[in-house]
């Protein structure tokens, strides 16, 4: 081969830094040259815990730069999304086209490490660590390494916690105990689970499932033996090649560990700790309201003040605001923006962003369809958006023509869903899809698509549009939820196995076709709804073509579908409370369908108040705990309140933070399950009654009483509820109880489920 005939040349080749973190970024640099001319140089990656060799399928290009001349200089950025091992290679190209590889002259490929983005917490922390664990003589500087790993752990998952306020979180569901360990409630309320469940399990095994944890981009708490103490905890963040990289709480600052030496000496793997996913609830519940150019409705009302201050006469807990179409993202004056969230989060509500996606570019009525890539870029930039709670998609199969929305293919949908969720992923940020409430079978494997993505289901149940009554859309609408018909009613979250949660949306206002709505149209559809059981409703829409909702409408809504329960702690505490059936509502979780915790200025002093929202209370005891926020003082005072539907008991008053109770307030709920007295009662004669009850919402009895007829003594003998795995029965003694007998334990029935029952009478 002749010097005219020689293949470009790498001359140099480097990747900095070695090591990253998720979220960060490689620059790859290089010198190339070449006798003849140079034409582009190509950068490779490839995944893999060994050099995967050349030719290998693991390389994906994934840069490309054009250049000139016969020798050259330059760089490139990569950011991976994923942690793991990454491999970098380039390929430089002459105009005539030969090429060689950074490998043909011994310049790599290089190896380099991503690990997950895990906050680094040090239990020797200033903040925290002469506190004590619990009411425990022990701080935190010797013995705080579980609860500080942990809030490692969590603060990752999406809780807002450090170590401290998790410390005081645990003391309050008595999740530590007197010796400073933490107890298995404080395991599962924290949802970290012991791997393996039973036995020890050899290190090769334990090792094998992080890497299992670490894949699915998970953190792994891990118990370990120490060369100075039996027992210590550290978080794994991720593998590069074969080594193990973990935090070490026991080091001041955030220092960069390699398995399996510690800041405390040569570690032993014992028994993990692994996050596992909590059934997910919506952070909306109750009410809300949908908005289409907010600027507009802003001149219409005189300004978002009006707005919000109507809202909040209606009771509405959450807006959602259009701020995209297709491929376009809407401007700042006419979607919701950081200043606009920031105000309805000052008055209590929620927002959530929503968008119109087509599957395919130049599709719609006005043509503002987009590809995928185009419509997922837009939606994770409203989900981007400081301060939103949540997004919707609103998703329309139909045909084409004149007023087609989305016309993308199943394959299109799939590419979009993951698009927004590698960005957003679940369990992190809630995202629903509002498709039609009718469902027909060639739509069915969207639906399935889409609820395997999404947190909820906003079915668009438009009775006058159709037009139709509120109660017949309903029944419409459930026949696709319980599998009657084709539709998005069989679909289930692929995390928890659980159906997601449905939230219908009705119309408030009329829109281009159909029938007018009544106040009383609206109070049919929040009623029906609120006696099934759903988490929420709202209506669409605030604003069309120049008006708003009526005065009519607002009143009705106003009226129902409200909470039985409301929670408000004054600043400056947090809250935490548990229902009488063991779920938990706070800050960082919520087990409770249908509660809500929100942070506003309620008594207009300036500090935000604490609020938790039920929206079916149940009956027995609410334990209310009560923890001092990080910066409070122990002068500062708070109150606390509860209020049902006809009442407001005031549990504390202006109390001070230094004497929280230890206990937890205790709220006792009476709530009577009553089918009432018939009509036309028959006379009381003893006999026996079999049959089945489903509920629609939760029901908790100790007693039963029985309705006589006027001038007897008609009683119940004996009662038995039951199932397959649970049964409680109820025995009279005497008329000193009256027409109750009392259940030998409480009767907890839960929603949609059937239990059997006899009822034996006395005359």
């Amino acid at each position: 081969m002749s010097p005219a005939d020689s293949p470009p040349v790498v001359d140099t080749f480097s990747v900095t830094p070695s090591e990253i973190t998720v979220g960060e970024s490689f620059t790859i640099s290089y010198s190339v040259s070449d006798d003849k001319g140079l034409e582009r140089v190509e950068l490779w990656r490839a995944k893999s815990e060994e050099d995967p060799g050349e030719g290998s399928d693991l390389w994906e290009k994934i840069k490309t730069q054009y250049i000139s001349g016969t020798s050259y200089s330059g760089s490139f950025s990569d950011s991976p999304s994923t942690s793991g091992t990454y491999w970098y290679g380039i390929h430089v190209i002459d105009t005539a086209e030969q090429w060689k590889l950074e490998r043909d002259y011994g310049k790599g490929p290089i190896k380099v490490g991503v690990l997950i983005d895990v906050l680094f917490f040090s239990q020797k922390d200033e903040r925290w660590k002469d506190k004590c664990l619990d009411n425990s003589p022990y701080n935190f500087s010797r013995y705080g390494c579980a609860v500080t790993s942990a809030a490692m752990v969590l603060n990752y998952s999406g809780w807002d916690t450090d170590p401290l306020r998790l410390n005081m979180t645990l003391t309050a569901i008595r999740g530590i105990n007197e010796n400073g360990d933490i107890t298995q409630k404080g395991w599962e309320y924290m949802r970290l689970k012991r791997v393996p469940e039973e036995g020890i399990g050899d290190e090769e095994e334990l090792l094998k499932r992080v890497d299992e944890e670490l894949a699915q981009e998970r953190p792994v708490m891990a118990s370990v033996n120490t060369t100075k103490y039996p027992l210590h905890y550290i978080v794994f963040r991720g593998k590069i090649g074969s080594e193990y990289h973990f935090w070490d709480p026991a080091d001041k600052e955030p220092t960069d560990r390699v398995w399996p030496n510690g800041a405390l000496g040569k570690y032993t793997l014992r028994p993990l700790r692994i996050y596992a996913i909590a059934p997910y609830v919506p952070p909306i519940a109750g009410k809300g309201i949908w908005i289409v150019n907010i600027s507009k409705i802003e001149e219409k009302e005189g300004g978002l003040d009006n707005v919000i201050n109507r809202l909040r006469n209606a009771k509405v807990s959450y807006v959602t605001i259009k701020c995209g179409d297709g491929r376009f993202f809407w401007s700042a004056e006419r979607r919701a923006n950081p200043e606009r969230i920031k105000e309805f989060h000052d008055a209590g509500i929620k927002v959530l962003g929503w968008q119109v996606i087509y599957g395919e570019h130049g599709a719609g009525y006005y043509k503002t369809g987009g590809w995928p890539e185009e419509e997922a870029d837009v939606s994770n930039k409203i989900m981007s958006i400081d301060g939103i709670d949540g997004f919707i998609i609103d998703f329309e199969p139909t045909k084409r023509g004149e007023y087609e929305y989305y016309v993308g293919s199943i394959e299109n949908a799939t590419k979009y869903l993951e698009l927004i969720r590698k960005d957003h992923p679940k369990g992190k940020f809630f995202i629903a899809y509002a498709p039609y409430a009718r469902v027909y079978k060639e739509h069915k494997p969207y639906y399935l698509n889409f609820s395997k993505y999404c947190d909820a289901v906003m079915p668009q149940a438009y009775w006058a549009l159709r037009p139709t009554d509120p109660e017949t859309e309903i029944k419409r609408m459930e026949e696709g939820v319980e599998g009657k018909s084709e539709g998005w009613g069989r679909a289930y979250d692929e995390c928890t196995g659980e159906r997601i949660p449905i939230i219908p949306i009705g119309q408030g206002i009329k829109t281009e076709k159909g029938n007018d709505i009544t106040g009383d149209d609206v109070r049919t559809f929040c009623e029906k709804l609120y006696e099934k059981g759903y988490l929420g409703v709202s209506l669409f829409r605030y604003y069309f073509e120049g008006k708003i909702i009526k005065d009519e409408v607002w009143r009705a809504y106003r009226d129902c579908f409200n909470s039985q329960l409301t929670i408000i702690a004054h600043s400056p505490v947090d809250i935490a409370v548990t229902d009488p059936a063991g779920f938990i509502i706070n800050k960082e979780i919520n087990e409770i369908p249908g509660a809500t915790y929100t942070e506003f200025d309620i008594n207009g002093d300036g500090h935000p108040d604490d609020r938790i929202t039920i929206l079916y209370r149940k009956a027995g005891d609410y334990l209310i705990n009560v923890t001092p926020e990080l910066n409070a003082s122990p002068t500062d005072t708070y109150s606390l309140e509860v209020s049902t539907e006809t009442e407001t008991i005031i549990l504390a008053e202006n109390a001070s933070v230094s004497e929280i109770p230890i206990k937890p307030y205790v709220f006792t709920s009476t709530v009577i399950f009553d089918t009432g007295s018939p009509e036309n009662p028959y006379p009381s004669i003893s006999g026996i009654h079999n049959g089945t009850i489903k509920p629609n919402q939760t029901i908790i009895a100790t007693k039963l009483y029985t309705y006589p007829c006027e001038g007897t003594g008609g009683h119940t003998e004996y009662a038995r509820i039951w199932n397959k795995t649970w049964n409680a029965t109820a025995t009279w003694d005497g008329y000193a109880g009256g027409h109750n007998i009392t259940f030998d334990k409480p009767v907890v029935l839960l929603p949609n489920k059937t239990y059997n029952y006899t009822i034996r009478t006395g005359s």
